[in-house]
């Protein structure tokens, strides 16, 4: 098996490559690029993008035959401290779920001038406090209210799927969901209800949000099919595999994962595993807060970290390739050699 690969940055700079030159010297299919810039704070949301790979072929020509065409992931992590900058402008962080609307419709904007299908953001997306537990679920809305309809627009304005967390509110129960959405071209294809709430490390979500039941069916974008969990999702491996054996080409993670001793290496361990059992991209995207540690990830079928976040303001970019997903299958085939089903 031959891998492509250029190097993952371990710091972050101005400018190492633009995203057209990146497109420009990535025509082939295969192989992977990797591209690590520094970009301003945005607000206490880290943000995942996935890119066409050929913009110009994704857009205007057909997907013949069953082979999806490859897709390239961006990752915008940012810092929630006091005060960052956010197109050349000091902006103090805010726990207004209009301001995050700002924030999340400016990279919107952006990832359609560079030709983006999909934004990801992280957990909690309508308002977060590092000091009060209950914050978000306090500010819940209605699926109808002004944030999850600003979040419709902005996916119909912008021509791009819409995937991340809100906490809303139902007739049928007295606390509010912790709901991960996914919405293209202003339409509401998914709406999936947190299973495993993080009653761990001394934290009780549960006191604050009704659980899920029910495991979210898989999300075809543009013949990529994702398998959506929230953040303590990924410590239970039944639920990554459900989505593999469904046929899952990617799992996708928003979270805002705790901080605490040897919570980095939980995650990244865990995200590995979860890549590399269920022979899936995996792409995780963590808030960076006071609270929470960033380190967001994208990790290949073959559990090869493509790209990650530390804890600072980072755009990351990695390619999903098709015939990369399709060797580390036919070599490691665990899915069709498992014995005990769910």
């Amino acid at each position: 098996m031959k891998f492509s690969r250029t190097p993952l940055f371990a710091h972050v700079w101005k400018e190492i490559e633009k995203p057209q030159d990146v497109r420009k010297s990535n025509r082939k299919a295969g192989g992977f690029r990797y591209v690590c810039r520094r970009i301003g704070r945005i607000n206490q949301n880290a943000t995942m993008q996935i890119q066409r790979h050929e913009c110009e072929t994704f857009v205007t020509q057909p997907n013949h035959g069953n082979a999806p065409l490859p897709a390239r992931l961006r990752l915008v992590q940012q810092c929630g401290n006091a005060k960052h900058e956010s197109g050349g402008r000091a902006v103090h962080r805010t726990e207004k779920p209009e301001h995050n609307i700002n924030i999340i419709s400016g990279f919107a904007s952006e990832a359609a001038r560079n030709h983006t299908r999909i934004l990801l953001l992280p957990e909690g997306l309508i308002a977060r406090s590092d000091d009060d537990p209950h914050y978000t679920a306090d500010h819940a809305q209605t699926i109808d209210g002004p944030f999850v309809t600003a979040l419709r627009g902005i996916s119909e304005a912008n021509n791009i799927a819409v995937m991340g967390t809100v906490h809303l509110h139902e007739d049928t129960v007295d606390l509010p969901y912790n709901c991960f959405l996914v919405i293209d071209h202003g339409r509401i294809l998914l709406e999936y209800r947190k299973i495993h709430l993080y009653d761990a490390f001394g934290e009780r979500e549960s006191d604050s949000i009704a659980p899920g039941h029910e495991v979210p069916p898989l999300v075809d974008i543009d013949g990529w099919k994702f398998g959506v969990m929230t953040c303590y999702d990924i410590r239970f491996p039944e639920l990554a595999r459900r989505h593999a054996v469904a046929g899952a080409d990617a799992l996708v993670v928003s979270a805002a994962w705790a901080r605490g001793e040897g919570k980095v290496d939980h995650w990244t361990t865990l995200c590995k595993a979860r890549a590399l059992e269920n022979t899936c991209y995996l792409m995780a995207c963590s808030e960076h807060s006071g609270h929470d540690i960033g380190h967001s990830m994208v990790v290949d079928p073959a559990a090869r970290i493509l790209a990650q976040s530390g804890e600072r303001d980072e755009l990351i970019y990695a390619d999903l390739n098709r015939d990369r997903l399709e060797d580390v299958r036919r070599i490691l085939p665990v899915l069709k050699n498992r014995r005990i089903t769910l």
